[in-house]
């Protein structure tokens, strides 16, 4: 193995966590993944750590003087960060917004820590090997449990001043015919609003499979539940690119890519916008990543990045000049 650096990257979801090692380069090396127990952080933060452990464990077995070479640990996990919240429903998770993650892995590891929004780090992997590749001036419109949206920006990742930008999840949609309520997006077209249609517990193992069963049999629950939240994100494609003039708008996903491929054939035809254009060579929309690593890769990046470089462009390129 080449002589470099390692970074971890960690993603905590609602019922789940992931680590991964990656090189400089961006391979991974090692992944690892556990269920998070109820309670939030009280029982979770353990685990987490011992995932880590774990993983650091493993990457040891395989690298020489891995610990000398790692520089850093990346966190991705559901925005928004620093609102009061009191509660911890299922759009926020506001026991470990609350709670002194950062202190706590730092001290627990040994390691810096970084924190970022998960879409945030999904648009650093489509980046790194996706469908942002190459592209200096993207989004990434991530529907997880949750939605948000990363901006890649002249080149750069856009955090905004708090870690808050690309919460588009949280835009209040207007009352209509259809839904008299005013609502957030992320209430009608997030994962977390499908397990809440079908009646699904998001934390069933085999929930991945069923969702796959379900599209590809054409149950009508799921269908009419993708017809009511491509037309949400429909809305929310025209917003991304009225207000950002990207040269695509991103589709990726932590559901199943049949889910995800059915959601975007969906949301066509697209409203128009500025980016409503002749002569374009990138389609206005496409699919993007539908792996359940991806947040954990993008997290990864920001150790390395920072410790390399202060511009996030410097990883990218690395890996760019590899794949090249």
């Amino acid at each position: 193995m080449p002589d470099g650096a390692f970074a971890i990257g960690l993603q905590i979801d609602r019922h789940v966590t992931r680590a991964i090692a990656v090189d400089l380069i961006g391979t991974v090396l090692v992944r690892a993944q556990a269920n998070l127990p109820p309670g939030g952080p009280a029982n979770g933060a353990k685990v987490i750590l011992d995932l880590i452990e774990h993983v650091r464990t493993e990457l040891a077995g395989i690298a020489e003087q891995a610990e000398k070479r790692l520089v850093g640990l990346g966190v991705a996990m559901p925005g928004p960060f620093g609102l009061a919240t009191d509660n911890d429903d299922q759009w926020m998770m506001a026991a470990w917004q609350n709670f002194p993650l950062l202190e706590t892995l730092a001290a627990g590891t040994g390691l810096e820590v970084a924190l970022q929004n998960d879409a945030a780090a999904c648009a650093t992997a489509e980046r790194m090997v996706g469908a942002a590749h190459g592209i200096d001036h993207a989004v990434c419109l991530y529907v997880g449990y949750s939605i948000g949206a990363g901006l890649i920006l002249n080149g750069e990742l856009y955090a905004g001043e708090n870690g808050n930008a690309g919460e588009i999840g949280m835009v209040l949609l207007p009352p209509t015919m259809r839904r008299p309520d005013q609502t957030s997006l992320e209430h009608r077209a997030s994962l977390a609003s499908l397990y809440q249609h079908l009646g699904a517990d998001p934390s069933d193992p085999g929930l991945p499979e069923r969702l796959n069963r379900l599209v590809n049999t054409g149950d009508p629950a799921i269908a009419s539940w993708i017809d009511v939240a491509a037309e949400e994100l429909r809305w929310g494609v025209q917003i991304i690119e009225t207000i950002f003039d990207p040269q695509t708008v991103i589709l990726c996903s932590t559901g199943p890519e049949a889910l995800t491929r059915k959601l975007l054939e969906a949301i066509h035809p697209l409203l128009p916008s500025n980016a409503n254009r002749p002569g374009r060579s990138i389609p206005r929309l496409q699919l993007g990543m539908t792996d359940p690593w991806s947040v954990a890769l993008g997290a990864a990046a920001e150790p390395i990045s920072r410790a390399f470089d202060p511009r996030f462009s410097a990883i990218l390129k690395t890996r760019a000049n590899a794949l090249d």
